[in-house]
């Protein structure tokens, strides 16, 4: 016995679904959307990447703390006087030095392609080692700028024009950072400063 199988008349035909695409407003919305996110997550990125940027350069600032603590100790009251009082302009850096030191005690500069060890720097502008460290330079460069502290015994507005009619037997030094590009630019001291500490040279 033959199963009962329904017969499809000749010439009939199944239905057929129709697929609609996307009209042009819609892919116009679409894209203008998409570029909404994108730049809206770039935008955020960047200044996660500046934050991150401007963290790495604090703390590089507060690792030069050193080498000012042993600047102040090997450099007479008149060089920091005239720091504070005539605005001499200070770098602060950190350089590839070898194990042979300069005239001044610190490592001489090294080659790019030799060991090395990473050494703070403090030079004022003019300094003869000045140029050969940055040679070798490794992370940003700092404009360190003094200025009296509210600490010191004597307001700036009342300092002696030198050092030799300066009585007191302590000088309270603030010294802020300033991140700068290369020497032959200056810090633009109407903006906050990257990192500011206070230190105190004696007599």
């Amino acid at each position: 016995m033959k199963p009962n199988i329904p017969q499809i008349a000749r010439g009939h035909r199944f239905p057929q679904r129709k697929f609609r695409g996307f009209s042009l407003v819609e892919v116009v919305m679409s894209l203008a959307i998409f570029s909404l996110v994108m730049v809206s997550s770039l935008s955020i990125f960047g200044v996660l990447l500046s934050d991150v940027s401007t963290v790495s350069q604090r703390d590089d600032a507060v690792g030069l703390t050193s080498a000012l603590d042993n600047t102040l100790e090997n450099v007479d009251l008149p060089t920091v006087y005239n720091w504070v009082k005539n605005g001499t302009t200070v770098y602060g850096y950190h350089y590839r030095g070898q194990i042979t030191a300069n005239e001044d005690g610190d490592p001489a500069p090294a080659l790019a392609t030799s060991d090395y060890t990473l050494t703070p720097a403090l030079k004022a502008s003019g300094d003869t080692n000045l140029t050969p460290e940055l040679s070798a330079r490794k992370g940003p460069l700092y404009q360190i700028v003094f200025n009296v502290s509210q600490a010191n015994p004597v307001v700036s507005t009342n300092l002696p024009s030198d050092s030799t009619s300066y009585s007191e037997d302590i000088l309270a030094v603030k010294a802020s950072f300033y991140v700068v590009p290369n020497t032959s630019t200056l810090a633009n001291t109407n903006l906050p400063p990257l990192h500011t500490i206070t230190v105190t040279y004696r007599r």
